[in-house]
């Protein structure tokens, strides 16, 4: 498996701003000073020259790595691995792709939703989703079992901008009268 190298720079840019035309990336074998090839396309069949010079835009060309351990050293247009501007010593290219859970094999191929295990919502809908997340839709709706709150209280839904707080006391009716805002009601029991 050929991998495309990137190298996470859009272009090279030297100190005073100015792009880096012929900026030089050499490739070695990991850890050593021996050149090793690199590659035009995925098929590995026309080396690049090493080093793989910066073009006019200061980008390099496409570079393809075999699977195998790289050191690559980057040096300005008129600079040399003796002083290199960043040097990465063992870089991996691996024999094979990265592997994934077998759970999400289908969701790779397309064939089905993201688990939820794995951060998704294992549904093709908003709906669905919010019926397998246990969400509530926030344009209303049936919602079966009980809502409980992690606090004390109940509130309500009002449709006056003057009943603004909701609270509902329930006490014992020789309890003097806990409302003080519009919109809270008062239950008594004896």
């Amino acid at each position: 498996m050929a991998l495309l190298f990137d190298t996470g720079l859009f272009s090279v840019i030297g100190l005073d701003s100015e792009i880096e035309v012929g900026s030089k990336l050499y490739w070695y074998v990991a850890n050593t000073a021996t050149p090793t090839n690199t590659y035009t396309t995925p098929a590995l069949n026309v080396a690049n020259t090493n080093p793989v010079l910066a073009a006019a835009d200061g980008r390099f060309p496409e570079i393809w790595l075999a699977p195998g351990d790289y050191k690559y050293v980057l040096a300005a247009p008129a600079g040399s691995p003796a002083d290199p501007l960043h040097t990465v010593d063992d870089f991996n290219v691996p024999d094979a792709p990265p592997s994934f859970s077998p759970t999400l094999d289908d969701f790779l191929s397309g064939a089905v939703p993201l688990p939820i295990a794995s951060g998704g919502t294992a549904s093709t809908s908003a709906v669905n989703a919010l019926a397998a997340l246990g969400g509530l839709p926030l344009a209303g709706g049936t919602v079966t079992g009980n809502i409980t709150r992690s606090t004390k209280g109940v509130h309500l839904y009002f449709d006056t901008a003057a009943m603004n707080n909701g609270g509902v006391f329930l006490t014992i009716d020789s309890d003097p009268d806990p409302t003080t805002l519009a919109g809270q009601i008062w239950l008594k029991y004896s």
